[in-house]
């Protein structure tokens, strides 16, 4: 008999550039992300096109499951958990430019621009699938070292989630 074993893994990178009013990139974080378990319950559920689920009770299915649509930043540095729903501390959100999949690779991208997110100190970040306040899912969540935005730059992130 033979046996066959496919193990599949999702991991993610997020790349965070503080760009001033000139365009210069004044700071570049890379970091990994941690998917949580509600992000790996909405990832099967996009796979089934019915499939609709409330995002407060997350073992039943009521509202629909769309693509993600928003990222948001936070000033919580607490270590992220797979029991996570939402940021540490939430400060902002923004609505995705792209989103794409090239491959096995979903690239999102948003930008934080001059008026957003200012006079915060931030270190965490998620990448939603954003309906209200009431009915959003967190697909992953990162911390990183923390970023002052001033009133003048953007916050352009990069969240590439890999499928291997």
């Amino acid at each position: 008999m033979m046996r066959i074993n496919d193990i599949v893994n999702f991991s993610g990178k997020v790349v965070i550039q503080v760009i001033d009013k000139h365009g210069n990139v004044n700071q570049t974080i890379n970091v990994p992300n941690l998917i949580v378990s509600i992000g790996k319950t909405y990832i099967a559920g996009r796979m089934v096109p019915a499939t609709t689920f409330d995002a407060v009770d997350y073992d039943s299915f009521k509202s629909p499951v769309s693509c993600l649509t928003h990222m948001a930043i936070g000033s919580s540095n607490e270590n992220p958990q797979l029991s996570d729903v939402g940021l540490g501390d939430f400060k902002q959100i923004s609505e995705l430019s792209s989103l794409t999949c090239t491959d096995n690779v979903v690239t999102a991208t948003a930008v934080f621009g001059p008026s957003e997110g200012n006079a915060f100190m931030l270190a965490e970040a998620g990448l939603f699938n954003y309906v209200d306040d009431a009915a959003d899912i967190m697909l992953c969540r990162t911390t990183f070292t923390n970023v002052v935005k001033n009133p003048e730059d953007s916050l352009n992130i990069t969240w590439s989630i890999t499928v291997a």
